[in-house]
């Protein structure tokens, strides 16, 4: 009894780990009711396939083995192509121990439906022949699925049809199929431990992307007021960009001079461009910020200078501005300074640190005075718009980096460079 009750948890562990890939069987449930009951029922559903299955049941259950068989007949008739109501009629044999009645209708389920391992699992008990056919059955999957149980439980049932059938007629197929599924086995496991060494590499892509995210965050929370400064080098970008002689200057009117055979127009000069007179200048900026996260809100002053590059003198002899010559401009234009008020906002596009990447936007004044001996020209006082994009590298709390920025909006329009270092104070 106890070998009995072995087999039957092999098989039902068989079917279980079936189940998984083979095509599922339509079965019929079974139901709780007594033989009266189930009795009464088919007479309101004398076509009911349930019913007549538990009722089969029962009578068996009870001996009366004719009318178990009589009620399966009927369940035959009604449901002829069933797959399982053959394996059910061969169950029943099993129980009256007639085994070639029982291997009858197990091959007739068998045709049915092939994908049948409840009843394969049986049927190899009774004819092993048919371990052949259950090995190659597994085979099919196998090559299809990739798998490695599959595969084993293939070789298992060709090596026990080889095992209990010395002679048989699919010998030498059993042995070809054992040694492809010998060699799908070595590919199955040197897919696997490619995944395997793949499943490791995306874990450990997963871990650092968390560990930069964490540092990133870190980064921005843990003392986020920087103050810093460092160079920066301002050029404008609009050639109309003039200073404008002063109203209280009164502009003479232009006057010939003979300068032995030359006659030249003299023509006071009432603006003067400052694409002419700098064409950049480079100073100090200081600068502080916080960073509320991928938010980094930042303000500068600037304080520049640029020496000229055209004198302006009394004398004829010497060029102003391109070939013009202007004796009324008294003096020297020494240098120009650039003052300039901004504030920003960058937002965090990029982190793999220590290099981190910022873009942004933001506006400011900017305040341009010629130095001369005599003044001349007035200062100039601009409202600015621009865009930036920053490259920094993070060194603990050292932040060093290059940004350049553009002004789209405003008469400046100008382009600046800033080399920079910060420090995260608080």
């Amino acid at each position: 009894m106890r070998g009995i009750a072995v087999i039957i948890l092999l098989l039902f562990a068989t079917a279980s780990f079936a189940q998984d890939y083979f095509e599922a069987v339509e079965e019929i449930p079974k139901i709780d009711g007594t033989l009266l009951e189930l009795e009464s029922s088919l007479v309101y559903s004398p076509d009911d396939p349930t019913i007549l299955y538990n009722l089969a049941l029962r009578y068996q259950e009870a001996g009366d083995w004719e009318k178990a068989r009589g009620t399966l007949s009927r369940l035959e008739k009604l449901k002829p192509t069933s797959a399982f109501v053959k394996y059910a009629i061969g169950e029943f044999f099993v129980a009256k121990g007639e085994t070639d009645s029982t291997i009858y209708y197990y091959e007739k389920a068998l045709e049915l439906h092939y994908e049948y391992p409840a009843v394969w699992e049986k049927l190899v008990l009774l004819e092993p022949r048919y371990l052949f056919n259950l090995g190659m059955l597994y085979k099919e999957k196998a090559d299809t699925l990739l798998r490695e149980d599959v595969a084993e439980k293939a070789i298992q049932y060709l090596e026990e049809y080889k095992e209990k059938n010395p002679g048989g007629t699919y010998i030498t197929d059993a042995d070809a199929a054992i040694k492809s599924l010998r060699l799908l086995e070595e590919e199955i496991k040197a897919s696997a431990r490619k995944r395997e060494r793949e499943e490791q590499k995306r874990a450990l892509l997963v871990d650092e992307k968390k560990r930069r995210l964490e540092e990133r965050n870190r980064f921005w929370k843990e003392r986020p007021t920087i103050l810093g400064g460092g160079l920066r080098f301002w050029t404008p970008g609009n050639t109309e960009l003039e200073f404008k002689v002063k109203e209280e200057i009164e502009v003479p009117e232009p006057v010939v001079v003979d300068t032995g055979g030359n006659t030249l127009v003299f023509t006071p000069t009432e603006q003067l461009s400052v694409k002419k007179v700098m064409k950049s200048a480079s100073g100090v900026a200081l600068s502080g910020g916080r960073f509320f996260g991928p938010l980094w809100a930042c303000s500068s002053v600037y304080f520049g200078s640029a020496h000229p590059k055209y004198s302006y003198k009394k004398d004829i002899d010497t060029t102003l501005i391109g070939t013009s010559y202007d004796p009324y401009v008294q003096g020297t234009i020494n240098s120009v300074s650039v003052f300039e008020l901004t504030g920003e906002a960058r937002y965090n596009i990029y982190y793999y640190s220590p290099l981190v990447l910022y873009i942004g936007a933001g506006g400011g004044i900017v305040y341009i005075s010629p130095h001369e001996k005599e003044p001349y020209f007035d200062s100039i006082l601009l409202p600015d718009m621009f865009g930036s994009i920053a490259l920094l590298f993070r060194f603990d709390n050292i932040i060093t980096g290059l940004s350049f920025r553009k002004g789209f909006i405003g008469k400046a329009q100008e382009g600046v460079i800033d080399l920079s270092v910060h420090y995260k104070i608080f």
